[in-house]
């Protein structure tokens, strides 16, 4: 019986992680919309070294 109810929490969490991430991502996305089109996404030019 405890066994489903731990299946169910872990679940719950997992749904809360998703919603988590998917309200920062929209944060950001906002964020980025209100800066407007000079700033970009991109990654610095310097990524050789963290590969």
């Amino acid at each position: 019986m405890w066994q489903t109810y731990l299946l169910r929490a872990r679940d719950i969490a997992a749904e809360r992680v998703r919603e988590a991430e998917r309200e920062s991502r929209l944060r950001e996305l906002r964020r980025a919309l209100s800066q407007g089109p000079q700033r970009t996404t991109r990654r610095p030019t310097g990524d050789r070294a963290d590969r």
